[in-house]
């Protein structure tokens, strides 16, 4: 067998066995990857994403983790990422926009994606700044609504202005969930229960998480976050 077919074979046999041991990996949790399809968690995870999870690290608060869950409307079994925002005994409460847990402010220093009105004649100067921006829509002839970090806004001096959901707003889903007059700006207090966890989307007006579906199982969590 001449010396370029040896080397092509053991190249074979090499990528074979770390098929197969990559496999075996995500068989057990080990090790997992996943393609992520949505913008729930954008700026941190993107639309089209590649993470790695292992289910060998237990999460703390702040972890991404991978949970199973019913689809929201379809009720297909599916796996879920989003942030880990409270455990067991945590109380959970959503003012203004902001998270806190147990009293404390838990949103501090977390890129997180928010919603802006931000005067019409300043939308073309961000226009060329994707992806840290994203166009939604334009509420009326002055005013567009766009999402970008708080961060961000700081950094370009943007003269925006957050768009918070009033607190008299009732949103159908979280009440129907709930069974209180809430909404994703305005939620809880809740306290979570022995053997549950609280998730939320780092794009809090783009994220069905625990605000929606309630909370997590531990039983449903899948593994955690290593790489994004």
């Amino acid at each position: 067998m001449k010396k370029q077919e040896k080397t092509q074979n053991t190249w074979i046999l090499v990528t074979l066995c770390l098929i197969v041991l990559f496999g075996l990996l995500r068989l057990f949790g080990i090790l997992d990857m996943y393609s992520i399809p949505t913008g729930a968690n954008t700026p941190t995870i993107r639309p089209g994403s590649i993470i790695f999870a292992t289910n060998l690290i237990k999460p703390q608060r702040n972890n991404f983790i991978c949970f199973k869950a019913n689809h929201f409307f379809t009720g297909v079994r599916e796996q879920y990422v989003s942030r880990l925002v409270a455990t067991a005994g945590d109380s959970v409460e959503i003012k203004d926009g902001v998270l806190f847990i147990n009293g404390n402010n838990a949103d501090a220093g977390l890129p997180l994606y928010h919603t802006w009105l931000v005067p019409d004649n300043e939308v073309y100067k961000l226009s060329d700044k994707e992806p840290d921006v994203e166009i939604i829509s334009r509420p009326d002839s002055e005013t567009a609504l766009l999402a970008f970090t708080e961060q961000y806004r700081n950094t370009h001096h943007i003269p925006a202005q957050r768009d918070i959901y009033p607190v008299a707003q009732t949103d159908t889903f979280i009440k129907a969930y709930w069974h209180q007059n809430w909404n994703a700006d305005h939620f809880g207090p809740v306290t979570v229960p022995t053997g549950c966890l609280f998730v939320l989307g780092d794009y809090r007006h783009n994220s069905l998480d625990s605000r929606y579906r309630g909370f997590v199982s531990v039983a449903d969590y899948v593994s955690t976050v290593l790489w994004k």
